[in-house]
């Protein structure tokens, strides 16, 4: 994914790593909020995400080439 797809994601969406793999398949985790951007650092983004029922993280713009919208 680029970083203009990325700016257009929404709540609710669905993502999937290229590599990361759990034991039943790729890791997929949903869009839990709005992206996040900077007007300072226009090619910052902060990404929130659902992984199961209790983990929650952020793709950020160093590891945003690594997912895939599914």
């Amino acid at each position: 994914m680029n970083f203009n797809e990325a700016k257009k994601l929404s709540c609710g969406e669905h993502l999937e790593h290229k590599t990361l793999k759990n034991t039943s398949g790729l890791i997929r985790v949903k869009v839990n909020g709005k992206p996040k951007l900077w007007k300072r650092q226009p090619t910052k983004i902060r990404i929130p995400y659902k992984y199961g029922l209790y983990e929650y993280g952020y793709i950020t713009e160093s590891d945003i080439n690594e997912w895939h919208k599914i």
